[in-house]
């Protein structure tokens, strides 16, 4: 029933993005439209298919990906733990010699400046984007 529903809602996107696109005169929206028109009607096919067939291999790709976050989370949690250790570490020794502080200033002025320019050529290359795309 779950994945009927997610069939019919995505069959309404596509009714919707149709009547849309019919409004419009852009290829790609076209192009776009018919892949997601092929998507829908090959996970219909699947599901027909699979409701003959039975859900076991569903269900066992199911079971495959619930194993799969469970131990995602695990090496997320783990890297956190690691890294929180880290972190309490790099301050306690900052605290305790100067030098190290200094270094750790300078690394995160550093940081912060690539930022600012990274920020600032993706700005001007988006501002330069838009004008040739106004242009033309």
């Amino acid at each position: 029933a779950k994945i009927e529903n997610l069939l019919s809602r995505l069959n309404d996107v596509n009714l919707h993005m149709q009547n849309w696109v019919s409004d419009a005169w852009f290829d790609l929206l076209l192009h776009t439209l018919a892949l997601h028109q092929n998507i829908l009607h090959e996970l219909n096919q699947e599901f027909l298919d699979d409701l003959g067939n039975g859900l076991q291999p569903l269900l066992h790709e199911q079971v495959t990906i619930n194993i799969n976050i469970a131990q995602i989370d695990s090496v997320i949690e783990h890297a956190q733990s690691t890294f929180g250790n880290t972190t309490s570490k790099i301050s306690t020794i900052s605290t305790r010699i100067p030098s190290v502080n200094r270094v750790l200033t300078a690394t995160r002025r550093r940081k912060s400046r690539e930022t600012l320019m990274i920020g600032a050529v993706t700005a001007f290359c988006l501002a330069r984007l838009l004008l040739y795309w106004v242009v033309k």
